[in-house]
């Protein structure tokens, strides 16, 4: 069994949500029950609130975050994130299952429709051929076609389905970002798992079992395609 790492230095992870979405959007009784049970929680969260002006969506956007969390209630999902930094998925999750815990008494009919993981990852590197080094060859389907890839701002979008699961790809070279102040250009790998399939009640602790089962899949596929010299090349801790 191949291991997978707990944690990697310098830390790659831009972004990762945690997306519980619901076949309904929730009533402004069922709103105001969660807020006050998450604001009296242990999770020492505050609150936010942003009208929803986005293609005229009615309603709030809702945030509310502690000094490592944040959840994200929109129309009909709960959003799940890391703030300022990713704090490993025992934090994570754990955080994740306790705010899910406290709100379970609040009445509403709700039926999930989708769970999903993204995870958006960027490796910086000075040189055109940064996403040879990253990623697996033979992952991208060129090396027998092309021998290497010959354009440099290569982006690549790859979907498919497996046992109920979604697994959708997104990789992109010569990506600028400006995290701070410093631009830096480098590989974007972007990873959303997901399943519509067979849906735990939200009430339920296989919803628990899912959400961890997702992210081991997404760490699964992370692992799967990127370059092993890459891999070796950094700090891993399993």
């Amino acid at each position: 069994m191949e291991r997978l790492p707990k944690e990697i230095i310098p830390n790659p992870i831009l972004s990762s949500t945690v997306e519980l979405r619901f076949k309904k959007g929730f009533s402004d009784n069922y709103l105001n029950e969660v807020l006050a049970y998450w604001k009296n929680s242990s999770l020492e969260l505050r609150q936010e609130t942003f009208d929803m002006a986005e293609g005229g969506a009615e309603g709030k956007r809702i945030i509310l975050q502690n000094e490592q969390f944040m959840i994200l209630l929109e129309e009909r999902s709960i959003i799940f994130e890391n703030v300022k930094s990713y704090h490993l998925w025992s934090n994570y999750f754990a955080f994740i299952s306790r705010a899910i815990d406290v709100i379970k008494d609040v009445k509403e009919n709700l039926f999930l429709e989708r769970v999903g993981l993204r995870y958006v990852s960027f490796f910086e590197k000075s040189d055109m051929s940064a996403i040879q080094k990253v990623l697996k060859k033979p992952f991208l389907m060129v090396e027998d076609e092309l021998g290497h890839i010959e354009n440099p701002n290569f982006y690549g979008k790859f979907i498919y389905s497996r046992n109920d699961i979604d697994y959708q790809i997104q990789i992109g070279n010569k990506i600028e970002l400006m995290p701070e102040t410093e631009l830096k250009e480098g590989c974007v790998i972007d990873l959303d798992i997901s399943t519509i399939n067979s849906l735990p009640d939200f009430t339920s602790d296989e919803l628990y079992k899912l959400i961890d089962f997702l992210h081991h899949e997404e760490k699964l596929l992370f692992i799967s395609i990127l370059n092993k010299g890459f891999l070796d090349s950094l700090t891993i801790k399993y």
